[in-house]
Order: structure tokens, then C-alpha cells, then sequence
């Protein structure tokens, strides 16, 4: 596994509420090192839970959606467009450059929990991005809707 890089720039102390160091830090494993896991986190209210992925998995994950809506060599094309935007995450790209650090998450698998507890989409997750200073919070985890316990 190859080290998360750091900075001296990296504020890891409590008093920039605008910057979550930890959460940025897990990002940074799952683009550096391909890690994967649940989570589960807060944007503006709404819980999202899903699986962190890294960038290059988003990016081919995002370029086989986007690209069915085509056919022919325009699906082609727009797949490789897409997953070109990925090869950055890959360190076989970076000539051992640690990657800048993170200003977006990733999730495979997301659902969106209303306060009911209700999953949506409910039948199956979907692909999202977002910018990590909009997360209020997180824990490690997944939601998922059932009976009460």
C-alpha cells in the first residue's frame, strides 16, 4: 500500500470547521491506494451512505453509465474521454507525484435517506460525487433500511 502523502499545508487541528482533515485523509487512501469502504455522510441534512471509492473507479464507473446512452464509436469515444479523466488517480500516471489533496468524494452504491429512514433510490444505489468541504459530517458505515431492532 503505497503512504497518504501529507503537507505541512494540512490543517489537522479542531478550529477549520470549513475542512475536515480526517475525512480528507480517508479520501486520499481511496484514491491513492484504491481503499474501499462504507460510510455514511451528512451533506446539508441529508444523509448519503454508500461505499468511498477512489477517483479512477468513479471515472470508469461514470464513463460505462454515461457512455450507454450512446452508440456505436460516439460510446466509445465518450467512455475513453471519461475514463481519461480518472487515469489521474492511478500512481502508474503520477511518476510517484502524490496526488494533490483531495476536494471531492466518491461513492459507489449511494442511497439517499429521507428522515423516514427511507433509502432513495430504494431498489438500487448510484454513482455520486461530491465536494468535500459540503460535508457537515460522517461515520464509517452504512445505512440501511430494515426493521427496528
Amino acid at each position: 500500500m503505497s503512504e497518504v502523502s501529507t503537507s505541512e499545508n494540512r490543517n489537522t487541528s479542531e478550529d477549520d470547521p470549513e475542512h475536515d482533515w480526517l475525512l480528507e485523509m480517508l479520501v486520499q487512501v481511496a484514491n491513492d491506494a484504491g481503499g474501499k469502504f462504507n460510510i455514511t455522510i451528512s451533506v446539508g441534512g441529508t444523509l448519503i451512505s454508500g461505499t468511498l471509492i477512489g477517483g479512477a473507479e468513479y471515472f470508469e464507473s461514470f464513463a460505462n453509465q454515461y457512455s450507454s446512452l450512446f452508440t456505436g464509436e460516439l460510446a466509445t469515444n465518450v467512455r475513453q474521454h471519461y475514463i481519461g479523466f480518472g487515469r489521474q488517480y492511478l500512481a502508474e500516471n503520477r511518476d510517484g507525484t502524490p496526488l494533490p489533496p483531495a476536494a471531492y468524494l466518491h461513492l459507489s452504491d449511494a442511497r439517499f435517506f429521507d428522515s423516514a429512514g427511507n433509502s432513495i433510490p430504494s431498489d438500487v444505489g448510484a454513482t455520486w460525487r461530491g465536494r468535500l468541504s459540503s460535508v457537515d459530517g460522517f461515520f464509517l458505515g452504512r445505512l440501511e433500511k430494515g426493521p427496528p431492532k
